[in-house]
């Protein structure tokens, strides 16, 4: 059963991508290049000015809003919530996700992970239950699984904003 149509008449300054409409209450939502960027199945959708090209696809219980761009070949599945970051090249997102704030993925695979960055750049790395938070990094070539990053803050408070 189809949820969503492209909206008509909805132009946008990215080239080939257009505006959906989820058919439930017409809302309209985020900019998509092809129909298969987005999954009829599920509860996944794309809102506010975020965009959604070229083989990426949203699925499941994701939801991708803000500012968030996602190309090239990405899979975001599971209850993954993506909001202002970027995704490039070839990344998995999965599980239950939260990726927010001013965040660059090239070549990850992320599993039941959060990550809250502002300037952050990842590329090429694997986590794995791993729970983020810091400004200005590039953390390349990393597997982590099960740990903390902090990279400002005092621990006790970030612990406590984490159990919240």
């Amino acid at each position: 059963m189809r949820k969503y149509e492209f909206a008509p008449y909805t132009y946008h300054h990215i080239k080939n991508v257009r505006t959906i409409r989820r058919l439930s209450d017409n809302l309209l939502g985020g900019l998509i290049e092809y129909e298969y960027n987005l999954s009829h199945n599920g509860n996944c959708f794309i809102y506010d000015e975020s965009v959604v090209k070229d083989q990426s696809k949203i699925m499941d219980d994701s939801i991708v809003t803000g500012t968030s761009l996602i190309q090239g070949s990405s899979i975001v599945s599971g209850k993954t919530i993506i909001h202002d970051a970027w995704l490039y090249k070839n990344n998995i997102i999965s599980g239950n996700t939260r990726i927010e704030g001013n965040i660059s993925i090239s070549n990850c695979e992320i599993y039941n992970s959060v990550i809250i960055g502002n300037m952050l750049i990842l590329r090429n790395v694997k986590f794995y239950n791993v729970f983020i938070v810091c400004n200005d990094k590039i953390i390349e070539y990393q597997n982590l699984k099960n740990k903390n990053y902090y990279s400002f803050g005092t621990k006790l408070l970030l612990l406590k904003s984490k159990i919240i």
